[in-house]
């Protein structure tokens, strides 16, 4: 059942799928499974030719505000020096439309002046694309914008979050190939890389849904105000769109990818030690190194050939050496919070 209330904004930001479901009799392997039924709606409205990953965003709402005031900021001034560029060029090019209209050619023309020409139009062309900038955020031409998504939600503490993938997911889903089934295949390994890099707890911790933008996921707008749209409705619940990420499989039709996405218990537990170990930090008065240390495993798992055992050891070094700098004793550090077990980047057990 698509939403109960709000359904007009609904149907007006998407179309009916007419595709035919696929009868789905059995159960898709490890570590793949079906969602829940509460999720067909928003299953309805996904591109088969990407990848979805769901979660939910807890940032306090001050904090919220704080980072979308950012690109509010930005636009408007993006939009101000285009209205000051107008307003300075226009009377330059009705003056120059003139003089083309009347066959005056009384204006000698110089290199000089063939040179400034030449640079005010190469610098209004330029503007004429820093301009889809602010059209983008105001209004979106793919996916919905910014704008929409918090006009038709507001702040909440809670908020749900889609982000689909970008070019590179051509490479992972291939007509011929059943990610789902060939696990060896190149593109299988692609999608688990891609994905559990950014599910992991390193790249979500202390980020809100905005922040999660980056080279290799957009966010889908409309998507996000559908699934909020569905939870006022009461046709879906807040825990049914926690972290996981979704793929079509031509076998199975829609499916969660479970392995270190939604991770149960390993995820909380990790979030709790991150927790206790930001904590402690603060206590210290080094919550400084915290950030540091965030920003070392995210750089680190982010280069290529994916986050291996060997690379780990590198960084659980280069943490070392961090903590050493700050004059914090790294093996009683964390002899105190009970060992690095669940830690991102330092858990080598």
């Amino acid at each position: 059942m698509p939403p109960k209330s709000k359904g007009k904004a609904s149907k007006a930001l998407f179309k009916s799928s007419s595709t035919a479901k696929k009868p789905r009799s059995s159960t898709p392997p490890a570590p793949f499974s079906l969602p829940p039924p509460q999720l067909e709606p928003l299953l309805s409205q996904l591109s088969q030719k990407h990848i979805y990953i769901l979660s939910l965003d807890a940032s306090p709402q001050p904090f919220k505000k704080k980072v979308f005031a950012v690109p509010v900021l930005t636009n408007l001034a993006i939009v101000a020096l285009i209205a000051w560029r107008i307003s300075y060029t226009l009377p330059l090019y009705i003056s120059l439309a003139t003089s083309f209209a009347r066959n005056d050619t009384t204006a000698p023309l110089t290199l000089s002046s063939i040179l400034n020409r030449f640079l005010g139009f190469l610098i209004d062309y330029f503007h004429y694309f820093l301009l889809t900038w602010p059209r983008e955020f105001l209004v979106g031409t793919k996916h919905g914008s910014p704008v929409l998504w918090r006009t038709n939600i507001g702040f909440r503490n809670s908020e749900v979050i889609v982000r689909k993938s970008k070019a590179w997911d051509v490479e992972a889903i291939i007509p011929t190939v059943d990610i789902v089934l060939e696990n060896e295949e190149p593109a299988r390994k692609l999608f688990d890389e891609e994905v559990r890099r950014a599910t992991s707890v390193t790249a979500m911790h202390e980020k809100t849904g905005y922040m999660l933008l980056n080279g290799k996921w957009d966010l889908d707008w409309k998507l996000m105000i559908y699934a909020t749209e569905m939870i006022d409705a009461k046709d879906a619940v807040l825990p049914d769109f926690k972290t996981q990420a979704l793929v079509h499989s031509p076998a199975y039709g829609w499916v969660i990818w479970d392995e270190n996405v939604q991770g149960g218990n390993k995820e909380e537990e990790a979030r709790k030690k991150i927790v206790l170990f930001k904590d402690e930090l603060t206590l210290m008065g080094k919550e400084g190194l915290f950030f540091r240390w965030i920003e070392l495993v995210q750089y680190e798992s982010a280069r290529e050939g994916g986050f291996t055992a060997e690379r780990q050891q590198e960084t659980m070094k280069k943490a070392n050496e961090l903590f050493e700098r700050e004059g914090v004793d790294f093996e009683a550090f964390w002899a105190k919070l009970g060992g690095m077990q669940g830690m991102p980047g330092m858990d080598l057990a």
